[in-house]
């Protein structure tokens, strides 16, 4: 399963594919991110309402253009990919607020960095969904 359908999946589970009467973006915040950069973001574009979907990818691996844009004119709706190279705990100023954040395959058991970023992302108050690569890190 690819990182956009994972992401599908909990949008769904936390009520948050068709927006509501919100108003403004959708902003998910990836913690942990890397190869996420590279990802096909577009193909959550048909399954959610959402005119704009903003993803922050922020972790010290994540390697890309700093800002990019991935449209479907027809359904008039676009992500915006912000990539941040930086632990989260390293980042200062204001991120603004996030419907949720994730970390995919994060290692989190394994890298020292973790307690620190979990302590900010804590700050955020918003929920936070975490996937594994194997069973011993859940």
């Amino acid at each position: 399963v690819s990182s956009p359908m994972t992401l599908l999946l909990i949008l769904e589970m936390l009520d948050l594919r068709r927006r509501r009467s919100a108003p403004g973006p959708l902003r998910i915040m990836l913690v942990g991110a890397a190869c996420e950069v590279d990802q096909p973001w577009g193909e959550l574009l048909p399954f959610t309402d959402w005119e704009v979907i903003e993803l922050i990818l922020i972790g010290p691996l994540a390697r890309g253009p700093e800002f990019h844009v991935i449209s479907q004119p027809d359904l008039g709706r676009r992500i915006s990919l912000k990539v941040i190279m930086s632990t989260l705990q390293d980042i200062q100023g204001d991120l603004g607020k996030f419907h949720f954040a994730i970390a995919f395959n994060s290692g989190m058991i394994h890298y020292p960095t973790w307690p620190a970023a979990l302590l900010r992302l804590r700050a955020f108050g918003c929920p936070l969904a975490v996937t594994a690569w194997v069973l011993h890190e859940v």
